[in-house]
């Protein structure tokens, strides 16, 4: 019986894989090399720590010092937002940016008090979005204070946020005399929300308006026409209960 010839490797094959794993190593070579560049070379090192907004110069920028004087390839911005999210929850859609070659930035946006939530013994201080912002505050005559929303006994922090249909009530209320000429210059003073059939708008400490969660869409363009026509005398009402077809007006005695 004959013998199997055996296969051999021609030389151009092994030729081309040994010059493959040449092309391969020097690759490997020249990345590490261009890496070690950037990564030692002091162009790149971080100078400066900038903190954009004239509003936000109470983040300390001791807490990006240690930084200073790294690669700004080797920074993870990631970690850095989830510390300073923890520290400075008053703070929103915090990002730190990169800006080559040798800059960090700190972008967000503060949270600007606009209620103040009276619940169990604490007068909470909160954003628009009603994320709270102070936690032991004392009631401040500029805010709305909110009553009527029920809120656990766990105890509230600073950054938390309140979603409860009776605040996302106060936020459209709000937003809607803002909205509504007639109505957008008039400081709301207080909101009760403890029957959302019958929120209590207070305008005055003597007038309030009283309207159905339901209906505010509607109804709160007709009190600003009501208002911006004249039609309403405060200091002759003690009340406008905007439920019915048409408005009731409530008259001191």
């Amino acid at each position: 019986m004959a013998k199997k010839k055996q296969a051999t490797v021609p030389p151009s094959a092994v030729k081309f894989i040994f010059v493959l794993l040449i092309v391969v190593a020097a690759c490997i070579l020249v990345s590490r090399g261009v890496k070690q560049f950037f990564w030692t070379c002091p162009y790149f090192k971080i100078k400066t720590i900038a903190v954009e907004d004239p509003n936000l110069q109470f983040i300390a920028r001791d807490d990006l010092a240690k930084y200073r004087g790294r690669t700004i390839f080797g920074v993870n911005v990631q970690d850095i937002q989830r510390q300073l999210a923890v520290k400075y929850p008053q703070v929103a859609s915090l990002k730190i940016v990169k800006n080559f070659p040798d800059q960090l930035s700190v972008v967000a946006k503060k949270r600007y008090p606009i209620f103040q939530l009276l619940t169990r013994n604490r007068i909470l201080t909160l954003d628009v979005n009603g994320a709270v912002v102070d936690n032991q505050a004392k009631l401040d005559a500029g805010l709305t204070v909110l009553t009527g929303i029920r809120l656990p006994s766990s105890y509230i922090g600073i950054g938390a946020i309140i979603r409860d249909e009776r605040m996302t009530t106060a936020v459209k209320i709000l937003r809607l005399f803002r909205a509504t000429p007639g109505l957008s210059s008039m400081k709301v003073l207080k909101i009760n929300l403890d029957s959302l059939s019958g929120i209590e708008v207070y305008l005055s400490d003597e007038f309030k308006v009283i309207a159905d969660k339901d209906t505010l869409d509607e109804k709160i363009p007709v009190l600003g026409v009501l208002f911006s026509q004249g039609r309403i005398n405060m200091a002759q009402l003690n009340y406008i209960d905007l439920r019915f077809n048409d408005p009731v007006l409530g008259k001191r005695e």
